[in-house]
């Protein structure tokens, strides 16, 4: 689904995601501008604003080319207002939509135990990490303040971590 697709490549928490409003969308190649609290904001083409977060402090999230074309799919089905939630309730579309159930039902029908939505986060962070991007460009693209905390987000496979120490044999001229 979209909304996996996206956590995965945006490494949003669930209620950035399900709380995003279509004004905070920018999946051209042009900028918008945005107007949040009186202020004028510009939001960059292929990114998204984070306006409520967790930590209270709004963040720019852009989308690679898989977070782009799903949200530009879904969006395309969705009747256009700026001030809609992206993925609004069918009931109540004031309000998010509710992916606990699903998301639990989608797990067991893939016998998939011990995942939470959260750990899509975990591996969004990881892999930026093992990627090459530096601690401080995760943090800033995940929105932490702390890097302590953010450090309980990457992990590095096995894989990864005998690549990194295997580079030091292929350096020429290590002693």
């Amino acid at each position: 689904p979209v909304t996996v697709r996206l956590a995965l490549n945006t490494g949003l928490r669930k209620s950035e995601l399900f709380g995003l409003t279509q004004d905070r969308v920018n999946i051209t190649d042009r900028a918008k501008r945005y107007q949040a609290d009186g202020l004028p904001f510009v939001i960059p083409p292929r990114h998204i604003l984070v306006e409520i977060t967790k930590n209270g402090h709004p963040r720019l999230m852009p989308l690679n080319d898989e977070a782009a074309d799903a949200l530009a799919s879904w969006m395309r089905t969705q009747p256009i207002d700026a001030k809609v939630l992206v993925f609004p309730s069918r009931e109540t579309p004031r309000k998010p939509l509710d992916i606990d159930r699903p998301w639990e039902t989608a797990l067991r029908r893939a016998e998939v135990t011990d995942f939470r939505w959260h750990d899509m986060r975990h591996c969004f962070a990881s892999e930026l990490i093992m990627s090459g991007a530096s601690v401080a460009q995760v943090a800033k693209l995940t929105g932490h303040r702390d890097l302590k905390s953010l450090m309980r987000y990457s992990h590095l496979s096995p894989e990864h971590s005998h690549e990194l120490v295997a580079r030091i044999s292929r350096k020429e001229g290590s002693a």
